[in-house]
């Protein structure tokens, strides 16, 4: 209905208040850029996404906008919701990596009060578990939260915050088994307020072996952005091929109060930048079966050293976040 307007998606007042709900939705393998699951393109304000199954088996590969570009959910507006999805099975062309679980991006202007909540994402062959990215719009990503997520099997990162990200929380989502970086913050965004706490991360360079699970790599010029209170565990048998915990190039964030391991013992120190930090087993419940309980005895119960906002005062569980007068580290309170 709208194919004959000069610039179909640079509009304002379209498609808002859409409410998507227990669908399963499984996008055709053959097709290209844009054909995600659920794409809001541009201003899709107060959408809501709840218990849906999505996923995209692409099988379009080559240059340019050959192969297939956007994610499971991906688009932009303000005060999206997107809860309690089964992310899965997102595949694209590992040489481009721009096929992601979730990615949201700027048109008009960037996403604003997007939260991605209760989702698991899982088996992202051609790109990231979540994204964010604009490189269109002339404002910045704001009040981004994301919480509570499990991401798995990613080709290229778990949780990726890039370019025009000023701030938001990121805090109780558990990533496992990333190509590359866990987490990383590639956002030079000034007076950036980037919260990454209480986390839980499991494997990484699965892909790109010479990449950390951590990566600060952009150069902010001023902000209070904080790595802090994560428990980063490298996992069991992932040889040593010159990734290492944690890199960073400028000194704008804290890092602070993590707990860093490698179960393989290729990495036996914490990093440098981490001087409140601590090196040893998490003492997960079964770190093998992905049971990433903390275990009676764990040096992560009751060490916490910030404490979360209202929205932050459940575990990944769900069950309440302090047991006892302080915080355990890690995506998981010790019940």
């Amino acid at each position: 209905a709208r194919a004959g307007e000069t610039t179909p998606y640079a509009q304002t007042g379209y498609c808002q208040y859409i409410h998507i709900s227990h669908l399963k939705i499984i996008s055709e393998p053959t097709s290209s850029s844009d054909s995600a699951p659920i794409n809001l393109q541009t201003k899709a304000d107060y959408w809501r996404i709840v218990n849906c199954d999505v996923s995209w088996r692409s099988t379009t590969t080559g240059a340019g906008s050959l192969h297939a570009k956007a994610g499971g959910i991906a688009g932009n507006g303000e005060s999206i919701r997107v809860y309690g999805n089964w992310i899965h099975d997102i595949y694209g062309d590992p040489t481009y990596n721009e096929n992601n679980g979730c990615y949201i991006d700027g048109n008009l202007l960037c996403a604003q009060n997007f939260t991605m909540a209760f989702n698991c994402t899982k088996t992202i062959t051609g790109g990231n578990g979540w994204q964010s990215y604009n490189s269109v719009a002339s404002d910045t990503f704001r009040g981004i939260k994301m919480h509570h997520n499990w991401i798995e099997g990613t080709n290229k990162y778990g949780i990726n915050i890039a370019d025009n990200t000023k701030d938001g929380h990121w805090w109780a989502n558990i990533v496992v088994d990333s190509g590359g970086y866990a987490i990383i913050n590639q956002s030079a965004t000034a007076l950036q307020d980037i919260q990454v706490e209480y986390n839980t991360v499991y494997g990484w360079a699965r892909v790109s072996t010479t990449l950390a699970a951590v990566g600060l790599t952009a150069s902010p010029a001023s902000g209070t952005s904080k790595f802090q209170n994560n428990i980063v565990a490298q996992a069991i048998g992932r040889a040593n091929t010159g990734y290492s915990f944690f890199i960073q190039n400028n000194g704008t964030c804290t890092v602070s109060n993590n707990r860093w391991h490698d179960y393989s013992g290729n990495l036996a120190v914490k990093p440098a930048a981490d001087a409140a930090g601590s090196y040893g087993t998490p003492t997960f419940v079964d770190y093998a079966v992905k049971d990433f309980r903390l275990a009676v005895g764990s040096a992560c119960i009751d060490v916490g050293t910030a404490a979360l906002t209202s929205v932050g005062l459940y575990d990944f569980l769900l069950a309440p976040r302090t047991v006892n007068a302080t915080k355990d580290i890690g995506a998981m309170e010790k019940q």
